[in-house]
This record gives C-alpha cells, structure tokens and sequence, in this order.
C-alpha cells in the first residue's frame, strides 16, 4: 500500500471575531488521497470545503487559526514556513479558484499571467517557452485562436473562458495535486 499523496487529520479553522472570540468556521476535517486517484468533496455553499483546502496552502487571511495535520507526500503543510509553501503552490499543488476574474490580476494579459507562473518554478524556461506553453495549454482546454488570447486581459474573456485560462494555468507546472 502507498503512502497518500494527501493526508489531512482533524483539521480545524477558526476565524476571530472583532471582540476577540474565536469562532469555529470548521471542525475536524480527515481525508486521505492515494496518488493518481480522484476525491470529490461535496457539500453545500457556506459548508467550508473551500476554505479546507484554502487553509491547508496558507491562502486564509491573518486572524485565521489552523490546527490539525495537512500532509502532502508526508511533508506538514500547516504551519510549513512560507518560503517552503510558496515552492510546493503552483508547482506540485495546483489551484483552480471559484472565481478567475478575481483570481487573476486585471492588469495583466492572461498569458503574462501563465508564463510568470511558469518561470516562477522553472527559471530556466525563457519568457519565449513558457508563452508558447502557455498557447499549448489554452488550446489544450479549448480556449480557440490560444496565440490571440494569451494576449487578452482577464475582462475580454467570458466567465467559463476565464475558467478555462484558470485550469490551464493550474495545469501549467504538472502538479501532482490539483484542487
């Protein structure tokens, strides 16, 4: 039997409230994902699978308390030192926000955006590569004309083309995990 890709233990969030107090938003969560499997998480809006899986790559805001175990590939994820966080994001964990307008950065064409996640993680790609990746993963999510639109900022895309440019720039490093 092999180790799980994720293992998440009796992972709990609070959110502390103007007067101080703190308030349970989530309390004990377990999961465990086997490599090369799919976990489907299903619940009703306001349950909190959002903010799980928000809080185990430390995107919650200050005020937030995450207590638990968060293991990817047994390495802990809470409390992991943001440096360390920032490496594993993007790369071996990829993300699909809820939202991709606010996800993505307005001033930004959404190729930018790609290439620059891109090279975050491999500096040795040249801005020329990772555009032309970029292209290949647009088309791959069935973006049409991906060497014009890489060029277009996040506004000029509807709202399932901006979820597409969201998958495709979570697939763009190959992570191992994918939420």
């Amino acid at each position: 039997m092999t180790a799980p890709l994720l293992d998440i233990r009796d992972l709990r969030i609070s959110f502390q409230a103007r007067d101080g107090e703190w308030a349970e938003a989530l309390c004990g969560i377990d999961l465990s994902l086997e490599p090369g499997k799919v976990l489907g998480i299903v619940g009703e809006s306001g349950s909190g699978k959002s903010i799980a899986m928000m809080a185990f790559l430390q995107l919650l805001p200050r005020g937030t308390r995450v207590e638990g175990s968060a293991k990817f590939r047994g390495e802990e994820l809470i409390g992991m030192a943001p440096a360390r966080i920032r490496k594993i994001r993007g790369k071996a964990i990829g993300c699909i926000f809820q939202d991709p307008l606010s996800a993505f950065n307005p001033v930004k064409t959404l190729g930018q955006q790609v290439v620059e996640a891109i090279r975050l993680h491999d500096r040795a790609i040249s801005k020329r590569e990772a555009l032309k990746e970029a292209e290949r993963l647009f088309e791959l999510v069935a973006i049409p004309q991906p060497a014009r639109r890489v060029r277009q900022y996040p506004h000029e895309f509807s709202g399932g083309m901006r979820q597409r440019a969201m998958i495709a720039m979570a697939l763009a490093n190959k992570p191992d995990l994918l939420i």
